[in-house]
Protein backbone atom coordinates (compact mmCIF):
# COMPACT_ATOMS: atom_id res chain seq x y z
CA UNK A 1 0.00 0.00 0.00
CA UNK A 2 1.16 3.34 -0.82
CA UNK A 3 2.21 6.07 1.68
CA UNK A 4 -0.32 8.92 1.40
CA UNK A 5 0.67 12.17 -0.14
CA UNK A 6 2.80 14.70 1.60
CA UNK A 7 0.88 17.47 1.73
CA UNK A 8 2.41 20.96 0.50
CA UNK A 9 2.29 23.85 2.45
CA UNK A 10 2.30 26.89 0.52
CA UNK A 11 4.21 29.79 1.78
CA UNK A 12 5.02 33.13 0.65
CA UNK A 13 8.83 34.10 -0.22
CA UNK A 14 9.89 37.67 0.02
CA UNK A 15 11.99 38.99 -2.73
CA UNK A 16 15.46 40.32 -1.80
CA UNK A 17 15.28 43.95 -1.43
CA UNK A 18 16.56 46.22 -3.90
CA UNK A 19 19.68 48.23 -3.46
CA UNK A 20 19.45 51.57 -2.35
CA UNK A 21 21.13 54.07 -5.00
CA UNK A 22 20.97 56.83 -2.98
CA UNK A 23 25.06 58.20 -2.66
CA UNK A 24 26.08 56.98 -5.93
CA UNK A 25 25.87 59.63 -8.63
CA UNK A 26 27.55 61.56 -5.76
CA UNK A 27 30.19 59.32 -5.44
CA UNK A 28 30.86 59.26 -9.12
CA UNK A 29 30.73 62.72 -9.24
CA UNK A 30 33.34 63.10 -6.66
CA UNK A 31 35.83 60.53 -8.23
CA UNK A 32 34.86 62.60 -11.85
CA UNK A 33 36.61 65.61 -9.91
CA UNK A 34 39.41 64.04 -9.05
CA UNK A 35 40.32 62.29 -12.29
CA UNK A 36 38.14 62.37 -15.61
CA UNK A 37 36.80 59.26 -16.02
CA UNK A 38 37.63 57.75 -12.87
CA UNK A 39 33.59 58.20 -11.95
CA UNK A 40 32.47 56.45 -14.75
CA UNK A 41 34.98 53.61 -14.58
CA UNK A 42 33.88 53.01 -10.54
CA UNK A 43 30.43 52.51 -12.33
CA UNK A 44 31.46 50.00 -14.46
CA UNK A 45 31.73 51.87 -17.66
CA UNK A 46 34.86 51.20 -18.78
CA UNK A 47 34.89 52.11 -22.46
CA UNK A 48 33.09 55.52 -21.30
CA UNK A 49 35.71 55.76 -19.01
CA UNK A 50 38.47 55.61 -21.54
CA UNK A 51 36.68 58.03 -23.68
CA UNK A 52 36.24 60.88 -20.78
CA UNK A 53 39.82 60.35 -19.62
CA UNK A 54 40.82 61.11 -23.33
CA UNK A 55 38.29 64.26 -24.17
CA UNK A 56 39.74 65.64 -20.54
CA UNK A 57 43.13 65.19 -21.72
CA UNK A 58 42.57 67.19 -25.26
CA UNK A 59 41.10 69.74 -23.44
CA UNK A 60 44.08 70.25 -20.76
CA UNK A 61 46.35 69.70 -24.32
CA UNK A 62 44.71 72.92 -26.51
CA UNK A 63 44.33 75.05 -22.98
CA UNK A 64 47.99 74.85 -22.50
CA UNK A 65 49.22 75.24 -26.32
CA UNK A 66 47.01 77.70 -26.49
CA UNK A 67 48.66 79.77 -23.03
CA UNK A 68 52.13 79.30 -23.75
CA UNK A 69 51.93 80.87 -26.96
CA UNK A 70 51.27 84.39 -26.92
CA UNK A 71 49.49 85.60 -30.11
CA UNK A 72 47.06 82.65 -29.12
CA UNK A 73 46.36 83.87 -25.66
CA UNK A 74 42.89 85.88 -27.10
CA UNK A 75 42.05 81.96 -28.67
CA UNK A 76 42.56 80.51 -25.40
CA UNK A 77 40.39 82.80 -23.32
CA UNK A 78 37.78 82.22 -26.08
CA UNK A 79 38.13 78.47 -25.99
CA UNK A 80 37.65 78.94 -21.65
CA UNK A 81 33.64 78.70 -22.27
CA UNK A 82 33.93 75.54 -24.26
CA UNK A 83 36.33 74.25 -22.07
CA UNK A 84 33.86 74.88 -19.15
CA UNK A 85 31.10 73.27 -21.14
CA UNK A 86 32.24 70.55 -22.15
CA UNK A 87 33.92 69.40 -17.93
CA UNK A 88 30.23 70.16 -16.96
CA UNK A 89 28.92 67.61 -19.21
CA UNK A 90 31.42 65.09 -18.30
CA UNK A 91 30.39 65.53 -14.53
CA UNK A 92 26.51 65.12 -15.36
CA UNK A 93 27.45 62.06 -17.50
CA UNK A 94 29.16 60.68 -14.51
CA UNK A 95 26.46 61.13 -11.84
CA UNK A 96 24.11 59.75 -14.46
CA UNK A 97 26.42 56.50 -14.94
CA UNK A 98 26.63 56.42 -11.35
CA UNK A 99 23.52 56.70 -10.20
CA UNK A 100 22.36 53.70 -12.57
CA UNK A 101 25.41 51.58 -11.96
CA UNK A 102 24.65 48.30 -9.96
CA UNK A 103 27.91 47.17 -9.19
CA UNK A 104 28.69 50.35 -7.74
CA UNK A 105 30.72 49.96 -4.30
CA UNK A 106 30.82 50.62 -1.08
CA UNK A 107 27.27 48.92 -1.10
CA UNK A 108 26.13 51.33 1.61
CA UNK A 109 24.85 54.67 0.98
CA UNK A 110 26.28 55.94 3.76
CA UNK A 111 29.61 54.60 3.39
CA UNK A 112 29.06 56.23 -0.23
CA UNK A 113 28.76 59.50 1.14
CA UNK A 114 31.40 59.29 3.25
CA UNK A 115 33.87 58.01 0.36
CA UNK A 116 32.76 60.70 -1.90
CA UNK A 117 33.66 63.43 0.78
CA UNK A 118 36.82 62.71 1.45
CA UNK A 119 37.77 62.72 -2.13
CA UNK A 120 36.27 66.08 -2.26
CA UNK A 121 38.40 67.12 0.75
CA UNK A 122 41.76 65.54 -1.62
CA UNK A 123 40.84 66.96 -4.94
CA UNK A 124 42.31 70.67 -4.15
CA UNK A 125 44.76 68.72 -3.62
CA UNK A 126 45.75 65.82 -5.91
CA UNK A 127 43.30 66.57 -8.61
CA UNK A 128 45.02 66.69 -12.37
CA UNK A 129 44.10 70.14 -12.89
CA UNK A 130 45.79 71.77 -8.95
CA UNK A 131 48.47 69.68 -10.23
CA UNK A 132 48.78 70.75 -13.45
CA UNK A 133 48.07 74.41 -12.24
CA UNK A 134 51.00 74.19 -9.75
CA UNK A 135 53.13 73.05 -12.62
CA UNK A 136 52.32 75.74 -15.14
CA UNK A 137 52.67 78.66 -12.16
CA UNK A 138 55.81 77.23 -11.38
CA UNK A 139 57.50 76.89 -14.35
CA UNK A 140 55.39 77.69 -17.65
CA UNK A 141 53.07 80.73 -17.05
CA UNK A 142 51.68 82.90 -13.93
CA UNK A 143 49.69 85.59 -14.06
CA UNK A 144 50.48 88.84 -11.62
CA UNK A 145 48.84 91.97 -10.41
CA UNK A 146 50.91 95.36 -10.77
CA UNK A 147 51.06 97.91 -7.92
CA UNK A 148 52.65 101.20 -8.09
CA UNK A 149 53.00 103.41 -10.16
CA UNK A 150 56.58 102.12 -11.57
CA UNK A 151 55.12 101.30 -14.81
CA UNK A 152 52.09 103.60 -15.78
CA UNK A 153 50.63 104.37 -17.68
CA UNK A 154 51.54 100.64 -19.46
CA UNK A 155 49.96 99.20 -16.23
CA UNK A 156 48.38 101.07 -13.72
CA UNK A 157 47.44 99.90 -10.26
CA UNK A 158 45.66 96.12 -10.29
CA UNK A 159 46.51 95.70 -13.81
CA UNK A 160 46.09 91.65 -14.00
CA UNK A 161 49.17 90.47 -16.39
CA UNK A 162 49.96 87.20 -18.22
CA UNK A 163 54.09 85.73 -17.43
CA UNK A 164 56.05 83.50 -19.38
CA UNK A 165 58.65 81.73 -17.28
CA UNK A 166 60.41 80.25 -20.46
CA UNK A 167 61.11 83.17 -22.57
CA UNK A 168 64.47 85.02 -22.72
CA UNK A 169 64.13 88.75 -22.67
CA UNK A 170 65.01 91.05 -25.64
CA UNK A 171 65.20 95.11 -25.14
CA UNK A 172 61.95 96.80 -24.38
CA UNK A 173 60.44 93.68 -23.19
CA UNK A 174 58.36 94.25 -19.59
CA UNK A 175 59.72 91.76 -16.96
CA UNK A 176 59.13 90.32 -13.63
CA UNK A 177 61.75 89.76 -11.73
CA UNK A 178 63.54 89.56 -7.98
CA UNK A 179 65.36 92.92 -7.30
CA UNK A 180 68.62 92.38 -5.93
CA UNK A 181 69.10 93.05 -1.96
CA UNK A 182 65.43 93.41 -1.08
CA UNK A 183 64.53 91.62 2.41
CA UNK A 184 61.63 90.29 2.19
CA UNK A 185 62.07 88.87 -1.35
CA UNK A 186 60.00 91.22 -3.29
CA UNK A 187 58.53 91.19 -6.71
CA UNK A 188 59.14 93.89 -9.56
CA UNK A 189 58.03 95.05 -12.69
CA UNK A 190 60.15 96.85 -15.10
CA UNK A 191 61.03 97.18 -19.14
CA UNK A 192 64.45 95.64 -19.86
CA UNK A 193 67.23 98.87 -21.52
CA UNK A 194 70.41 96.95 -21.46
CA UNK A 195 71.21 93.02 -22.37
CA UNK A 196 73.94 91.37 -21.91
CA UNK A 197 77.97 92.10 -22.33
CA UNK A 198 76.11 95.99 -23.29
CA UNK A 199 77.90 99.03 -21.82
CA UNK A 200 74.58 101.30 -21.36
CA UNK A 201 74.42 104.89 -19.80
CA UNK A 202 71.22 107.38 -19.46
CA UNK A 203 72.10 111.22 -21.02
CA UNK A 204 69.43 113.82 -21.47
CA UNK A 205 66.81 111.16 -21.18
CA UNK A 206 68.32 108.58 -24.19
CA UNK A 207 69.08 105.21 -23.62
CA UNK A 208 73.18 104.86 -24.97
CA UNK A 209 74.29 101.44 -25.65
CA UNK A 210 78.04 100.61 -27.00
CA UNK A 211 78.43 104.44 -27.84
CA UNK A 212 74.66 104.39 -29.59
CA UNK A 213 71.61 106.20 -29.03
CA UNK A 214 68.73 103.70 -28.81
CA UNK A 215 65.05 104.42 -30.21
CA UNK A 216 62.29 104.20 -27.80
CA UNK A 217 59.37 101.89 -28.74
CA UNK A 218 56.05 103.91 -28.80
CA UNK A 219 54.50 105.07 -25.84
CA UNK A 220 58.19 104.56 -23.78
CA UNK A 221 60.55 107.11 -22.54
CA UNK A 222 62.93 109.57 -21.90
CA UNK A 223 64.01 108.20 -19.03
CA UNK A 224 64.25 111.17 -16.10
CA UNK A 225 65.51 110.81 -12.79
CA UNK A 226 62.83 111.44 -9.74
CA UNK A 227 63.17 115.34 -8.34
CA UNK A 228 66.77 115.24 -6.44
CA UNK A 229 67.89 111.77 -7.23
CA UNK A 230 70.02 112.78 -9.99
CA UNK A 231 73.16 112.46 -8.33
CA UNK A 232 72.69 108.96 -7.01
CA UNK A 233 71.60 107.46 -10.84
CA UNK A 234 74.04 104.57 -11.92
CA UNK A 235 74.71 104.07 -15.51
CA UNK A 236 75.30 107.56 -16.61
CA UNK A 237 77.45 109.44 -19.45
CA UNK A 238 80.18 109.81 -16.47
CA UNK A 239 80.07 106.23 -15.35
CA UNK A 240 78.85 103.91 -17.84
CA UNK A 241 77.74 100.45 -16.35
CA UNK A 242 78.77 97.43 -18.40
CA UNK A 243 77.01 94.63 -18.52
CA UNK A 244 78.19 90.77 -17.91
CA UNK A 245 77.17 87.86 -19.62
CA UNK A 246 73.51 87.40 -17.33
CA UNK A 247 72.83 90.63 -16.45
CA UNK A 248 70.38 93.01 -17.41
CA UNK A 249 69.39 96.63 -17.28
CA UNK A 250 65.63 97.66 -16.50
CA UNK A 251 63.68 100.96 -16.06
CA UNK A 252 60.50 101.61 -15.26
CA UNK A 253 58.06 103.42 -18.02
CA UNK A 254 56.89 105.99 -15.01
CA UNK A 255 60.61 106.49 -15.05
CA UNK A 256 60.09 109.70 -12.50
CA UNK A 257 58.25 107.37 -10.06
CA UNK A 258 60.09 104.66 -10.62
CA UNK A 259 62.92 102.42 -8.28
CA UNK A 260 64.64 100.72 -11.09
CA UNK A 261 68.16 99.72 -11.85
CA UNK A 262 69.57 103.76 -11.46
CA UNK A 263 68.96 103.35 -7.96
CA UNK A 264 69.42 99.92 -6.62
CA UNK A 265 71.40 100.70 -3.55
CA UNK A 266 72.08 96.74 -3.25
CA UNK A 267 74.54 94.11 -5.55
CA UNK A 268 72.81 90.83 -5.82
CA UNK A 269 75.69 88.60 -4.52
CA UNK A 270 78.65 87.83 -7.39
CA UNK A 271 76.61 90.84 -9.72
CA UNK A 272 77.31 94.70 -9.65
CA UNK A 273 74.65 97.40 -8.36
CA UNK A 274 72.44 98.13 -11.04
CA UNK A 275 72.70 94.61 -12.59
CA UNK A 276 69.59 92.45 -12.44
CA UNK A 277 71.30 89.02 -12.97
CA UNK A 278 68.88 86.80 -15.36
CA UNK A 279 68.23 83.83 -12.42
CA UNK A 280 66.56 86.65 -10.51
CA UNK A 281 64.29 87.48 -13.65
CA UNK A 282 60.82 85.43 -12.99
CA UNK A 283 59.52 85.71 -16.81
CA UNK A 284 58.34 87.93 -19.55
CA UNK A 285 55.42 89.50 -19.36
CA UNK A 286 52.83 88.80 -22.77
CA UNK A 287 49.58 89.93 -22.23
CA UNK A 288 47.63 92.64 -19.68
CA UNK A 289 44.19 91.03 -19.55
CA UNK A 290 42.08 92.36 -16.88
CA UNK A 291 40.29 94.52 -16.50
CA UNK A 292 38.78 93.96 -19.82
CA UNK A 293 38.74 97.35 -21.05
CA UNK A 294 43.01 97.39 -20.43
CA UNK A 295 43.38 94.49 -22.38
CA UNK A 296 46.55 94.59 -24.84
CA UNK A 297 49.84 92.66 -25.94
CA UNK A 298 52.49 94.09 -23.83
CA UNK A 299 54.80 92.58 -26.10
CA UNK A 300 57.37 94.19 -28.84
CA UNK A 301 54.59 95.64 -31.54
Amino acid sequence: MDPPPVPVIPYLSKSPPRPSRRGRGFLAICATLLLPGLGHFWAGRTRRALGVFGIAQLILAVQLALLLWPPLFPAALAFAPLGILLTIAIWIDAYRSGHQATALVPRAAWQRYLLGTALLVLTPVLCENALLAKVVRHHLAESFRIAGEAMTPTLVENDRFLVLHHRRPTRWNVVVFNPPGTTPPAIFVERVVGLPGETIFIMDGKVVINGHSVPFPLGVGPYRAPRGWDAMALATSEHPLHLADDEYFVIGDNSTRSLDSRFFRNAALGHQRGAVPAADICGVATWLFWPTNHWRYLGLP
